[in-house]
């Protein structure tokens, strides 16, 4: 798989729009067992983080991603002890996870490589996560690993990749694969997924997720925010059989938490924007939820 051409990287955003990258250093290119890994410096993002031609995190904010995706459902979470993450194999989510006074965090990828070359080539991504005493990795498929997991979690974090776009990840973002989720999720757990795009173009993507994880938990809510390095507003859904509308969250445990750009404030501003701009999308016909 040619990737780099001419010092150039060229990624689809959109059927005919592409994205080019100015590749200033290589760090490290390699080939897995699942995937084409890429690791360099971009030119305006700082070192960059690619999965078969596409960024998946950048140097630049990669701290805002993953401030996102894992810290809304420790902020409603009263009390969560062990937390299962899907995917995150460069180790961020990890190490947002562990700020937390958890007492057990498994990390489940199904490339040991993308593992392996984050902890030689990405250190500051992980940040020292991977030899918490806490953190236990498993190198499995998502879908299997649920399907014969039969320990509960107060939070499961879902970072895989795209929706729908990775055949990698495609059986994990399934009706099937979320009731296997909430059988491995405590009564009052919540599922964090990871959306994909809120872009027009991709919006029906992150609807069919949404259809698919009502058909196993009672509330849904969603939120999203504007990645740069993306260069889309990227959506997260939250999914519980609690709902955490009702209950005042512990604001005070943030101030004891390290962050660089969440707060809890934001995730109602967010919330509350999102939902209505899906709703009136929908409304508008403008962003049907996508048929099998």
């Amino acid at each position: 798989m040619k990737i780099v051409i001419n010092n150039t990287i060229l990624e689809e955003f959109a059927p005919g729009i592409k994205v080019q990258y100015t590749l200033k250093n290589k760090i490290y290119e390699g080939q897995s067992e699942f995937q084409h890994i890429l690791i360099a410096e971009i030119e305006g993002f700082g070192k960059s983080f690619f999965l078969n031609g596409v960024l998946q995190s950048a140097q630049i904010d990669e701290y805002v991603y993953h401030e996102l995706l894992v810290h809304p459902a420790f902020y409603l979470h009263r009390n969560p002890e062990k937390v299962l993450i899907f995917g995150g194999g460069e180790g961020a989510t990890l190490r947002e996870v562990l700020k937390h006074p958890v007492k057990k965090a498994v990390m489940v990828d199904i490339d040991k490589q993308v593992v392996e070359t984050s902890k030689r080539y990405l250190p500051e991504w992980s940040d020292g996560s991977f030899n918490d005493k806490r953190a236990e990795l498993v190198f499995d498929d998502a879908r299997k690993f649920v399907e014969h997991c039969n320990e509960k979690f107060d939070i499961i974090i879902s970072d895989l990749t795209d929706p729908f776009q990775d055949d990698l990840s495609v059986n994990s973002f399934t009706k099937e694969f979320y009731k296997l989720c909430k059988k491995n999720l405590k009564e009052d757990g919540i599922l964090v997924v990871q959306g994909g795009s809120l872009d027009p173009y991709y919006l029906k993507y992150y609807l069919k997720v949404v259809d698919n994880l009502k058909e196993s938990f009672k509330f849904i809510t969603s939120y999203g925010y504007f990645i740069f390095s993306f260069m889309s507003i990227w959506g997260f859904i939250i999914a519980s059989d609690t709902d955490y509308s009702k209950i005042q969250p512990d604001e005070e445990k943030f101030k004891r938490v390290k962050l660089r750009f969440f707060e809890p404030f934001l995730f109602h501003l967010m919330e509350t924007q999102t939902n209505h701009y899906i709703r009136k999308e929908i409304d508008n016909g403008k962003a049907p939820v996508w048929q099998t």
